[in-house]
């Protein structure tokens, strides 16, 4: 059963999607998402869930800067979810400036150019991820990835392609208030160090609500 006493009834949507990874993806991870927590508190017509497992904001693996266009014409909030999939599955993080989606910081350019001029009027948040740890395995481990890149590096793109395009950005990375870097955090709020559980998404809704409230 969903916990809405956690949150106070403020900025609220009616027609939200949802674009995101696993975190976002209804995957048997968590038996509850933040987004599901937000819609039941905001009593929404419908919530569009628009996450897949293992997708990037790049093109190593269903690109959002490409799916993005299957967001419903008439949703009345966006939000984006992403980014440390292209830290773990070693998207190349290039540079300022470009506009090419091989690229991390030229597929957010795409990405966030897109949302503002096919959704101008339409409230739109980046979120991305809580320091991960490193059980998981793989490149997703909490110092570098195949690449050399820290996920602070992507955390930096991020903050800085959002500046741009004037999408307001939740930074889980800095401001969750928890880090699944720490075993003993990550042992409550996440399922691998990764992926967050019932309680880590029971923060995530929190942090987005407060977030909302506050830039809305």
């Amino acid at each position: 059963m969903l916990d809405e006493t956690q949150l106070t009834k403020h900025v609220t949507f009616q027609r939200p999607a949802w674009l995101g990874d696993s975190i976002t993806a209804n995957n048997g991870l968590a038996s509850v998402h933040y987004h599901d927590i937000l819609a039941a508190n905001w009593h929404a017509e419908r919530s569009d869930n628009l996450g897949i497992s293992g997708s990037t904001v790049g093109s190593r693996y269903d690109a959002m800067a490409a799916r993005y266009q299957s967001i419903p014409a008439d949703a009345d909030f966006i939000a984006v979810f992403g980014g440390v999939n292209d830290y773990g599955r070693n998207q190349p993080l290039g540079q300022y400036g470009d506009t090419t989606i091989t690229t991390f910081y030229g597929a957010l350019t795409i990405l966030l150019t897109g949302l503002q001029t096919t959704w101008p009027t339409v409230p739109k948040l980046f979120i991305s991820a809580i320091h991960i740890g490193s059980d998981f395995g793989g490149s997703f481990r909490a110092t570098t990835n195949g690449l050399g890149y820290r996920q602070a590096d992507y955390e930096a793109a991020i903050e800085q392609v959002t500046a741009d395009y004037s999408v307001p950005h939740l930074s889980l990375y800095h401001d969750a208030g928890i880090t699944f870097a720490i075993p003993a955090q990550a042992a409550i709020y996440s399922v691998d160090t990764l992926h967050p559980n019932n309680a880590g998404h029971q923060v995530i809704a929190r942090k987005v609500q407060a977030f909302l409230d506050s830039h809305f």
